[in-house]
């Protein structure tokens, strides 16, 4: 077995091993008081910033006894209506934690080669365009797509997009017309396995080979390989592209800055880069569910998933893995992802917490109400005598 993967699933060995002590942990009975904290927190975050219009937020911690779903504010900003727990909202970029997901299982399953050139992989349309504008798809890998190292300009942060967009809300896009945009509009970022640069681009082309590979349309495929149903997330599902679920709520509105998104038709970030409605408490299911090994045959399939990236990137960006990223919950760093929408949703192994919050309003890289409310319910967590957030 590779070093790097020995390394890796030492590591995870060690931080996958549940460190709470539960002779002094909190019990069942401390948990409404400590749900009535973090309802408080939520709403403040809310009263931090008028432009949101409501928050969603699920915190599973079994040792603790403590599994809480919470909602403040309202659907949307000029309605009435106020948003309930687990009301279901489009999760944007955490979906390509699920296709990542999907790509690793295909690997173990010896479907694709990992470190594989795409070009084996790809439509004879996407081969003949990129390699037309410049890109050396011969070198680039499958793993520099879920890296995000492969070079590909993100279509999906060019201004003509988002003013296309912006004109015509209800256009149905396609895959393709967005790969086209990626060639028309810019120009590889660097050299294969050069730098990391974040790009939605790289998740339509992880999501068109899935569908190569597999034969099913990507929303069966991802179901089907990651058994979603089995895991019970039943309000999880691709929008448009497969029917919600029986009985769901109306999605949470959710807006870039004043522009409510409801009204733009989900294409417009739909085919890998993002594209799921899920809910919070699914979200925390589907966390736990990957990052204890539950959805791989092989514990260095895992492993490989969670090594970190070696390429140049700048100050300002978390520490990158294929599968997922880093961010903070009080003194330690756990797995997490985040979405434009102040979406972020976190697993700690080491304390098995999970977490998924959003805010229903985009936010720049770490913006300030995330970010603080988070830190705020990492202190509520961290004054639980047993559940300390202290790292080791």
């Amino acid at each position: 077995m590779n070093t790097h993967i020995l390394l890796c699933l030492a590591l995870w060995c060690a931080l996958g091993t549940v460190a709470v002590s539960t002779s002094n942990a909190a019990t069942e009975a401390d948990a409404p008081a400590l749900g009535v904290r973090v309802q408080v927190l939520l709403d403040r975050a809310l009263q931090a910033d008028a432009s949101i219009p409501g928050a969603l937020l699920s915190i599973s911690a079994p040792s603790i006894h403590f599994d809480w779903a919470g909602a403040s504010g309202r659907i949307a900003i000029d309605g009435p209506q106020r948003l309930v727990p687990n009301q279901p909202f489009r999760i944007a970029s955490v979906t390509k934690v699920f296709v990542a997901a999907a790509i690793f299982k295909l690997s173990e399953q010896r479907q694709l080669a990992l470190y594989g050139s795409i070009s084996t992989y790809l439509t004879p349309e996407t081969r003949n365009d990129l390699r037309q504008s410049g890109y050396d798809i011969d070198r680039i890998t499958i793993q520099q797509l879920l890296s995000h190292t492969g070079g590909l300009y993100d279509y999906a942060d060019d201004p003509a997009y988002s003013a296309e967009v912006a004109a015509s809300p209800r256009k149905r896009w396609t895959r393709s017309e967005q790969i086209r945009l990626t060639i028309e509009h810019g120009k590889p970022v660097g050299l294969p396995g050069e730098r990391f640069a974040y790009s939605d681009t790289n998740y339509l082309i992880l999501g068109e080979i899935i569908e190569g590979i597999t034969h099913q349309p990507l929303p069966a495929a991802i179901r089907s390989l990651l058994q979603l149903d089995a895991l019970g997330l039943k309000s999880t599902y691709f929008e448009s592209l497969e029917p919600a679920p029986h009985n769901s709520l109306p999605l949470a509105h959710q807006y870039w800055l004043s522009t409510d998104f409801a009204g733009v038709d989900p294409s417009f970030d739909l085919f890998g880069g993002g594209g799921i409605v899920s809910t919070t408490t699914d979200l925390n299911r589907f966390m736990r569910a990957l990052l204890q090994g539950h959805l791989f045959a092989l514990p260095q399939t895992l492993a490989s998933a969670l090594m970190t990236v070696d390429a140049r990137h700048d100050p300002t960006d978390h520490l990158h893995a294929n599968l997922l990223t880093t961010y903070p919950f009080g003194r330690r760093m756990c797995w997490g992802h985040r979405g434009v929408w102040a979406t972020e949703v976190l697993y700690c192994p080491d304390i098995d917490l999970a977490l998924t919050v959003t805010l229903n309003q985009s936010e720049e890289l770490d913006g300030p109400v995330l970010k603080d409310l988070v830190a705020a319910i990492a202190d509520e967590f961290e004054k639980i005598p047993g559940f300390s957030l202290h790292a080791p």
